[in-house]
């Protein structure tokens, strides 16, 4: 009801602020998962991640399991990618979006916030579950970016049956959270997430919530240019995000090919 959802900022961009800052409109929006996920040097992450911009992408991001590691950095990461998505812009004309992991812990968050983005990280991401929807709330009220959940230990509150708390439940409360846009497992058997549960949370991003902004949904686990249009069906809409890991950086042509192969198969 509105009084209770009138204690929540919910998403300060959401969907169409999302698609605003990207100037996309028509069609899904292209995350791509730079790997490998952990194990890359800053300078070889960033040369993928750029890859990944100039062959299509229009959000290149850390992995979730990739924080802020001695050996590569958030500050050098961040740096180096911030300066990569600039160069990818002006070479395509086309805005991008570097998607920045910050999950650490909750007295940090803010510091480094202000740290990608200050190198160049337009978009940060979380976590939710292991930081907390209290951090998120803390951070939602202090970010000048988009917010993107990631879904790593919802597993634990949600596999049981006749237990804990649905998923769809975890999804609603990361928007009221304020998050901009989630990342859910989404369909196939690598995510082990029946059809309907993967179209109930994209339901809770997009459904009607009061004033409160809608969440873009961004299910995935194993896409591919060879599953987008299974997903697209699926959805039935254009507003979801699709986001390949090795479907892109795992291309046999390079994350450039990878890329195109997604915009080709769209």
């Amino acid at each position: 009801p509105d009084p209770f959802l009138a204690h929540f900022e919910g998403p300060q961009f959401g969907v169409e602020g999302i698609r605003d800052l990207l100037q996309v409109q028509d069609r899904p929006l292209f995350f791509g998962v730079i790997k490998p996920n952990i194990g890359l040097p800053p300078e070889a992450f960033s040369d993928a991640g750029y890859q990944g911009w100039v062959g299509g992408l229009d959000v290149a991001k850390d992995d979730e399991m990739l924080a802020d590691a001695d050996w590569c950095s958030l500050e050098r990461r961040s740096r180096l990618l911030g300066l990569a998505r600039r160069r990818a812009e002006e070479a395509t004309g086309a805005r991008k979006i570097y998607l920045a992991n910050i999950t650490d812990e909750v007295d940090r968050l803010r510091d480094l916030h202000d740290l990608a983005v200050g190198n160049g990280a337009n978009a940060v991401l979380l976590n939710a579950m292991p930081v907390g929807l209290s951090a998120a709330r803390m951070l939602r009220r202090h970010a000048q970016v988009p917010l993107v959940a990631h879904f790593p230990f919802t597993a634990s509150f949600s596999r049981l049956r006749n237990y804990g708390v649905h998923s769809r439940v975890i999804t609603k409360l990361q928007r009221l959270a304020g998050f901009d846009a989630v990342i859910m497992p989404g369909f196939g058997e690598r995510m082990m997430t029946p059809e309907q549960e993967v179209l109930e949370n994209v339901e809770a991003c997009l459904a009607p919530m009061g004033a409160i902004r809608p969440s873009l949904p961004v299910p995935g686990g194993s896409d591919w240019a060879g599953t987008l249009e299974a997903v697209h069906r699926k959805l039935g809409s254009v507003d979801f995000g699709f986001v390949p890991g090795r479907g892109v950086f795992g291309h046999p042509m390079g994350p450039q090919g990878g890329a195109a192969s997604i915009r080709q198969a769209w």
